[in-house]
């Protein structure tokens, strides 16, 4: 063969070759793409069960001392609190804690918020706080003003005070009423107009991600869940479902992933390292749930995640059973659908279970909705 032919061979083949493995690598990367249409098949309705209302109140505060001293022997606090966004007609909440600097224990028995918009809204509550120890006190919900702007208010804690009187000391109990901070500044927001964006339930590639992920059965997370039920004995019930929000927001610590990195945990990893974003808590708290005998959604929007946990058709029982739990007249919030009530659960971000998720909003047209997205995926997490 002349040389000219040979060299036209030769990168004929070479062309051939690269074709080919080009091709093979096309093929591979499109295998692992995710199809943006495609869909799972998720809950039917024999799939569901509402949890448990229970009709009494839980009980989770320290009885009262009732014996009183016949003198004062004087206090030291510190009260802290974090509050909620807040809504014009809506309202908001505070978080608060007591930490004790003084000598004598303490007793707190009530929570207040009084403000320039409207009365004083209190809570019963009941906790003794050692000397030198900080103790979470609960939550409370205040309404809204009527028109959103910069209101003054403070935060009240009713208190008593250990005393021990007489040469055989004698413990009473001082009560000093409602002591005040001094008044902060809270911002009240307008509702928000509605916003659209693009929704679809359990797409492939969300659904196969948490659904591989999810191991309500590892071990662990059977014990935890175990654990946070056993304070409410029976059934899957509103309460223990509160238990398990109030456990993740409590003690898993908050850890932003590195840019461009989007590593989802399993909850035992999330359970054991007790940090993770918004996805970790997430999944933690649906396998919690769900180790429990509840069913749960997994929602997806920019830059965001959070749960939801089934209710059945009305939401009023789940509203009226956590105002009980927590011990504060609540706002709550959930999606509905043809099943029923999906109530929100963002750990990552809101104070108690059932409150406005991460990107959620009072509307102008009523009700609520997410405002902050451009995409709303809800995801079946499927037991095993």
């Amino acid at each position: 063969m002349e040389p000219g032919r040979k060299w036209l061979a030769a990168l004929a083949v070479l062309v051939a070759v690269n074709l080919a493995l080009v091709g093979a690598l096309h093929l591979r990367f499109s295998a692992r793409e995710p199809d943006p249409m495609a869909t799972r098949q998720g809950f039917t309705a024999g799939m569901l069960q509402p949890p448990l209302f229970p009709p009494d109140d839980p009980n989770l505060w320290d009885p009262q001392p009732e014996n009183a001293s016949r003198f004062p022997p004087g206090y030291s606090m510190q009260a802290a609190w974090t509050a909620s966004r807040a809504y014009a007609g809506w309202g908001g909440e505070l978080r608060t804690w007591l930490k004790n600097t003084g000598q004598n224990e303490l007793y707190v028995y009530g929570i207040s918020v009084e403000g320039g918009w409207g009365p004083a809204v209190c809570a019963t509550v009941g906790v003794l706080v050692p000397p030198g120890q900080e103790r979470y006190l609960g939550i409370i919900h205040f309404p809204g003003p009527g028109s959103p702007g910069t209101y003054d208010y403070s935060f009240r804690t009713g208190i008593k005070a250990e005393s021990r009187e007489g040469i055989i000391p004698k413990t009473g109990w001082w009560d000093y009423g409602y002591i005040s901070t001094s008044l902060k500044p809270m911002e009240f927001r307008p509702a928000a107009e509605p916003v659209k964006y693009k929704e679809r339930s359990n797409p492939a590639h969300y659904f196969d991600k948490a659904n591989r992920l999810m191991d309500s059965k590892d071990p662990a997370v059977l014990r935890k869940a175990a654990e946070i039920a056993a304070r409410f004995p029976g059934g899957f019930s509103i309460f223990q479902a509160a238990a398990a929000f109030d456990f993740v927001h409590n003690n898993v610590t908050y850890l932003a992933e590195p840019a461009g990195e989007d590593r989802w945990q399993s909850p035992a990893e999330t359970l054991r390292l007790l940090t993770g974003d918004c996805e970790d808590y997430t999944l933690l708290l649906s396998a919690l749930l769900t180790a429990m005998g509840g069913q749960t959604r997994f929602h997806v929007e920019t830059d965001h995640a959070f749960l939801s946990v089934f209710i059945g058709g009305d939401p009023q029982p789940a509203t009226d059973s956590l105002s009980r739990y927590y011990n504060t007249d609540l706002r709550t919030v959930s999606f509905g659908d043809r099943f029923g009530q999906w109530l929100c659960a963002d750990a990552t971000d809101s104070a108690f279970l059932g409150a406005l998720p991460l990107g959620g909003e009072p509307l102008t047209t009523g009700g609520w909705g997410l405002t902050n997205t451009t995409v709303h995926y809800p995801v079946d997490i499927i037991p095993d």
